[in-house]
């Protein structure tokens, strides 16, 4: 981390063009810590480069094409193209590229960790009192939160289908969060399991429609999947 600046905007400003040593000389203790993480190498980085290479490698064995590039290739690519720098869509432009046909219009499977759940079944305010309380049981009808359902609604006032994570209730009236929203007070009769809960939210969303954005829009036809 040698080539690094170890700098918050408000202490940049206070220090000015003082030395790390000039500027905390009456802590001694705390440059000594920051010196000794500037000059920290870079192991981790040098095992992923290295594990990079071990799998490209490993790859060439299967005879499939296989195309590789720097960073610098990459960023040339989507400049020559005029395409935005995505991180969904980084992969599209790696090696030689004459065109591009799909030029950001479809969605991109976002990944998303949502945890499992809460051992606290008690909720606080910020002063430490209980303001509310959760079921002491997870699962309701046999779905816990966070598992997706399909959902079919033949009523009236909520009809359609609905796909997504759901939040039980112990009334047994779910919410579910689908590409519309969330969708409150479906009945367990009309839900079906699809699959439990993972760690792992998916939703298929698409890029905001002004060039040079970087940022991922969620699209209204965004939709979670499985």
């Amino acid at each position: 981390m040698s080539h690094l600046i170890v700098a918050c905007v408000p202490g940049n400003r206070r220090q000015g063009n003082q030395s790390l040593a000039e500027f905390g000389e009456h802590q001694s203790e705390r440059v000594r810590q920051i010196q000794a993480l500037v000059q920290a190498p870079f192991e981790a980085a040098a095992a992923v480069n290295s594990t990079l290479w071990a799998f490209y490698h490993q790859l060439q064995v299967t005879e499939l094409p296989i195309a590789v590039a720097s960073g610098g290739g990459t960023q040339c690519n989507r400049r020559r193209l005029g395409i935005p720098k995505e991180h969904g869509r980084d992969v599209a432009w790696v090696g030689a590229v004459d065109a591009i046909i799909d030029r950001g219009t479809k969605p991109v499977l976002s990944i998303k960790v949502t945890g499992g759940g809460n051992y606290q079944r008690t909720r606080l305010i910020r002063y430490g009192f209980p303001r509310g309380y959760l079921m002491p049981q997870k699962a309701v009808q046999g779905v816990e939160t966070g598992d997706l359902v399909k959902a079919v609604v033949p009523t009236e006032r909520k009809m359609g289908t609905y796909r997504g994570p759901v939040t039980v209730r112990t009334r047994g009236n779910f919410n579910i969060q689908s590409g519309r929203g969330w969708i409150e007070g479906i009945s367990h009769r009309f839900c079906t399991f699809n699959q439990r809960v993972d760690g792992y939210g998916d939703v298929l969303t698409k890029r905001a429609p002004e060039k040079g954005e970087a940022g991922m829009g969620r699209a209204e036809d965004s939709r979670t999947i499985r």
